[in-house]
């Protein structure tokens, strides 16, 4: 009982690091839109080093640059094998997490897309991005980590 008490008290002190992306096509907009859930420390500790005076906590051009430069260099898409630039929308923070907004416009029908994730690996040798494709009529979720940092999504 005791070895039990200790392995779960062993859990709670034991942190993990996983983000949340969702990828949804809204056919109104004809736009894939792109919401990223992050643990807000996690994401400030990896922009840390190539923006040391920003803060994530306060919204400001500067905090929208280093987050756009981070996911450009952490975050990668293809639709229909051809690779797709995305505009970063802004950021807002709710308790602990930080949502990050993403958007590819002009997107006239549901693509085949790949998806490259690579948020948080260099910091955290644990780290999980659980990736979301949210089309009509269709679901697909996928566990991406350092060996396999890639989803992809046939409609």
């Amino acid at each position: 009982m005791t070895s039990m008490l200790l392995f779960l008290f062993s859990l709670l002190l034991h942190p993990y690091y996983v983000s949340v992306c969702d990828v949804v096509y809204d056919e109104d907009t004809q736009a894939l839109q792109i919401t990223h859930r992050i643990f807000l420390d996690d994401l400030e500790q990896a922009i840390k080093p190539n923006h040391p005076t920003v803060s994530l906590l306060t919204p400001s051009d500067e905090r929208k640059a280093a987050l756009t430069a981070y996911f450009n260099s952490h975050f990668a898409l293809e639709c229909n094998g051809e690779k797709s630039n995305y505009d970063f929308l802004g950021a807002e923070i709710e308790d602990d997490v930080i949502w990050c907004y993403l958007e590819v416009q002009n997107v006239k029908e549901i693509p085949k897309l790949r998806i490259s994730n690579k948020i948080l690996l260099e910091v955290f040798d644990d780290q999980k991005n659980l990736v979301h494709f949210k089309m009509p009529n269709d679901k697909k979720s996928f566990i991406l980590d350092a060996g396999q940092v890639q989803a992809e999504y046939l409609p």
